[in-house]
């Protein structure tokens, strides 16, 4: 997979990716002309599935003006994909073609009513604390990740409609760090700190 994301230099200056399961590279030759290069190749030539709603990388950026342009910009298409500087593609198992799009979030899904959160956040004692409002009862799988994509832990919990609170226990092995908290079934990756 590859690509270029282009946005205006003059309100925003690129810091790097955050959350890149994956491994995804940049190519930051352009970043001053507003241009940053994405490839992505499995190491081991493996195949890659990701769940519909994963996260594939996050972007940050440092905000010139107090972020205020970046706010009166944000509906005129502030970041766009492009072939600026690197061809737009992407490849499945059998060498297929495939494009690629960069979509805001809201425009992907509908938003919903459902919503989760961490607390404590740093989390200490290997216990963490999920409370979950889901809009009906279903099936919700936590996965726990290190900044690596890798998985440490997984639970599938039956969530009913409302309020829901969950315990994890990740046990000692887990060292203390920065990880993301993937609820699948759910909108959204929580970062979170264990300490």
């Amino acid at each position: 997979m590859q690509f270029t994301i282009s946005y205006d230099p003059t309100v925003m200056q690129w810091q790097g990716i955050g959350n890149n399961p994956l491994g995804i590279e940049t190519g930051t030759n352009h970043a001053a002309e507003g241009s940053v290069t994405f490839l992505w190749v499995d190491p081991k030539n493996e195949i890659k599935t990701l769940e519909d709603g994963s996260v594939l990388m996050e972007l940050v950026f440092k905000s010139i003006d107090n972020g205020k342009l970046i706010i009166d910009n944000l509906n005129t298409n502030t970041l766009k994909l492009d072939g600026e500087v690197t061809a737009i593609a992407a490849y499945d198992k059998d060498y297929g073609l495939h494009g690629v799009e960069l979509k805001r979030l809201e425009d992907v899904q509908p938003k919903q009513a459902e919503s989760w959160t961490v607390a404590p956040n740093p989390t200490k004692d290997g216990v963490i604390k999920v409370q979950m409002n889901l809009k009906e009862k279903k099936i919700v799988v936590l996965r726990l990740l290190d900044n690596t994509g890798r998985l440490l832990l997984t639970k599938q919990v039956e969530g009913i409609k409302g309020s829901n609170n969950i315990t994890l226990r990740e046990g000692k092995n887990v060292p203390t760090g920065t990880y993301y908290l993937q609820a699948v079934g759910v909108e959204g990756v929580k970062q979170l700190i264990i300490q």
